[in-house]
Order: C-alpha cells, then sequence, then structure tokens
C-alpha cells in the first residue's frame, strides 16, 4: 500500500494506523471523540483486527436515527439471498436477545436531505426493520463516494459471511469507480480489500468468464469459495456448448426453486463436460438374442450387427427399404 493510500486511509478511520503482520492491532494516534461517542463497551465488541472499523465509529457522531430515513448504500455488496444465510438468522437472533450493540455507520445523503446512507450495517438495518424497531443507533459520517467505497471495502475484507462472488463484484464496483475517476483501479482494490494482486485478477477473470447473468441466477453461494468458482469460470471457457446447458438449466423450476449453493452445484455439473456415452439400444429378435445395437451420434445414426450375413443382407435391402420409406412419408 502506498504511504498517501495510508495517510489517507488514517484520515478517514480516525487517525489509526493499519494493523501490522500477524494480526495484531495499532494503538490509536489521534483519538476523536464526538459529544455522542460510541462507549468502550460497544467498541469492545467490535474484533481486535477491525481496528479501522473500531476508529471510524469512534470518531463519528452517534445518534438513534429512524429507520424509514436509512438508504442502502449506492455501491451494494451483496446480492439477493441474504435471508438464506445462517449468519443472518443467528444475527436476528442476537438483535432479539440482546438489542443492537454496535451502531451501524451512516453518510449524510448527498442529495435528499435529512436522509441517510448505508456504508456498513446493512444487515442489521434489514433486521431491525424484520423485528417491527422503528430506530437504529447509528455512527454518522460525511464521506466522499470515494471515502465511503473504501470503509465498506476495508469492512468487507474482515467479515466472514460475504461470499467469494460478493467480494469478486464489489471489487468490480471499486475497480467501475477509480476508472470513471482517473485512478489506478488495482491499486483501488488492493488497498481498499487488503488483498494481493493475484486474487484481485482471479475475481476478474472469474466474473468475466461466468458472466453477470449466471451470477444472478446463482446467487450469494456462500458455501462456495475461490476455486470452485474459478472451476465454473474454466469449464464455460472449455465447452463453447456449456452456455447452452446452463442457459436451459437457469429456465428450469428445480433450479430456481433450490437454494443459492445448490444452484452452484446444478450449474457446475451442467458445465462439466461428460466422458460417458449413453449405451446403445439393442434390437432383438424373435428368441430375444441381440441381432443389432444402434447408437445416435450428433450427425448420424450408427448401426452394429455382429452377424456378417445378415449385415450383407440389409446392405442388398437398403435401396428398397430407402424407397419404402420414402413412399410411405409422402417423400
Amino acid at each position: 500500500m502506498s504511504k498517501d493510500r495510508n495517510k489517507r486511509l488514517d484520515n478517514l478511520f480516525g487517525g489509526v494506523s493499519p494493523a501490522p503482520p500477524g494480526g495484531a492491532s495499532s494503538p490509536l494516534q489521534r483519538p476523536r471523540v464526538g459529544a455522542g461517542a460510541v462507549g468502550a463497551a460497544e467498541l469492545n465488541l467490535l474484533k481486535d483486527e477491525n481496528v479501522r472499523l473500531k476508529a471510524a465509529l469512534e470518531g463519528a457522531e452517534i445518534a438513534d436515527l429512524e429507520l424509514s430515513v436509512i438508504d442502502p448504500s449506492p455501491y451494494p455488496d451483496r446480492l439477493d439471498g441474504t435471508e438464506e444465510s445462517e449468519g443472518y438468522a443467528q444475527l436476528k437472533a442476537s438483535l432479539t436477545a440482546r438489542g443492537q450493540e454496535v451502531p451501524i455507520l451512516v453518510r449524510p445523503h448527498p442529495n435528499a436531505k435529512g436522509r441517510y446512507q448505508t456504508v456498513f450495517g446493512h444487515r442489521r438495518v434489514r433486521g431491525l426493520v424484520e423485528l417491527g424497531h422503528a430506530k437504529v443507533r447509528a455512527a454518522i459520517r460525511a464521506l466522499s463516494d470515494e471515502d465511503l467505497l473504501i470503509a465498506q471495502g476495508v469492512e468487507n475484507s474482515a467479515r466472514q459471511d460475504l461470499s467469494w462472488i460478493e467480494k469478486a463484484l464489489f471489487a468490480r464496483k471499486l475497480e467501475a469507480f477509480a476508472m470513471a475517476n482517473g485512478k489506478d483501479a488495482t491499486q483501488m482494490v488492493l488497498d481498499a480489500l487488503s488483498i494481493h494482486a493475484p486474487e484481485a485478477s482471479r475475481y476478474r477473470t472469474t466474473i468475466e468468464a461466468v458472466g453477470d447473468r449466471l451470477i444472478l441466477s446463482i446467487g450469494a453461494a456462500p458455501k462456495v469459495g475461490r476455486t470452485k468458482w474459478m472451476a465454473l469460470a474454466e469449464a464455460l471457457k472449455a465447452d463453447k456448448k456449456a452456455i447452452a446447458r446452463l442457459a436451459r438449466l437457469t429456465e428450469s423450476e428445480a433450479f430456481h426453486k433450490s437454494p443459492s449453493d445448490t444452484r452452484f452445484v446444478m450449474a457446475l455439473q451442467a458445465a462439466l463436460p461428460t466422458d460417458e456415452k449413453p449405451a446403445p439400444a439393442e434390437v432383438t429378435g424373435e428368441n430375444g438374442a441381440v441381432i443389432a445395437r444402434v447408437e445416435q451420434r450428433a450427425r448420424a445414426t450408427r448401426f452394429d450387427v455382429e452377424d456378417k450375413d445378415f449385415a450383407r443382407f440389409i446392405q442388398t435391402r437398403l435401396s428398397g427399404l430407402y424407397a419404402e420409406f420414402r413412399g410411405k412419408n409422402g417423400k
């Protein structure tokens, strides 16, 4: 990470240095506590390695906001299907039992006075709404679009419940924003998500090979990691016919009724080539003995006849059989 980017992140997240290797957190250098600051007990609920997130909350104004004035981030990082997540069910159980323990982070809406956009804490907002709450405890900071993306990316890099493909899609949003604003797209992804260049490249090539339509049809696939997504990408690149098979699959009722992880398994199976050919159909005589085997191929039908005399007999009759076929079918 460049020195300039380090300094910028320090300013954005309350003047805290990045965590050194090994996971140990650095002390806050310039703690800024607002009048309605988050209490120490609330900050301690965050994992130690989320030192930037602690600083983001500590330096913000704290308020209880009406849920009705909270909008999602303009750069969503989740696919549909959050309700399928086991982690989301656990979050709702925690909200029911203990209430909201850690504030969400929001910024004032840049185009709508009195409204706010969520930086992180989307699932807490959704959970509180579904549980019938009217308000959410929020840390409020004025952030530019770039600062919002970086804050969201830093938070994403520490989350275990965001699936690999969701992180890949968010990385693409970071790249698109950077390119539109004359910035280094790859560097922005590396800095915001705390990943190395090879992982950023895997995100990019996988999305390009699989395509948005199929990814959205499959969904978040929370239990599917990098290896399997890359296997799907490779299968699609290796077999052009796989796209047609997957198109038929995604239109099926069974596919749509399955959970996201199952949809991924179905898609991967459809994309992978099979070496197993269907067994030839057998034609039997009056005594039940096999007299011929018929194999349907892509461009022709193959007849295998073991009895050579019978094969020569068929050969002599082919012209007559074909004439009879044409006559019966009006050709």
